[in-house]
């Protein structure tokens, strides 16, 4: 049975607003459409399960955990963590490559400063 409280309505609100966030990204092409579709699948199952959270007691019981609502929440907690570490790998990426456009700036700039001096 579908519940219609105050706090459903208000967070599906916020989904919505989330999702459309999304939306925009990609139109303008500042995700691609893989992200896109996983947004929209987390933004998705994440209403389903506030509107429906019985259905969360069959994700429960693949995982072996007793409550539809702790299996969400350990999937959210997954999910969280994977997106941290995918943060950091890339914010690591970028500091590498940052590192290397800098020594290789520093060099050529040395080299175009004892040219110039003779």
């Amino acid at each position: 049975m579908i519940r219609f409280t105050a706090f459903n309505i208000v967070i599906t609100l916020f989904f919505v607003f989330a999702w459309s966030r999304a939306l925009l990204r990609y139109r303008e092409r500042a995700i691609s459409w893989r992200a896109f579709l996983f947004w929209t699948l987390v933004w998705g199952l994440a209403t389903y399960f506030i509107f429906l959270p019985n259905k969360a007691d069959f994700l429960a019981s693949v995982l072996g955990v007793s409550d539809g609502k702790d299996a969400v929440f350990t999937l959210s907690i997954v999910i969280i963590f994977y997106l941290l570490y995918r943060i950091y790998a890339v914010l690591d990426h970028l500091d590498r490559r940052i590192n290397e456009v800098v020594q290789e700036s520093s060099v050529h700039l040395h080299h175009l400063n004892r040219t110039t001096k003779r």
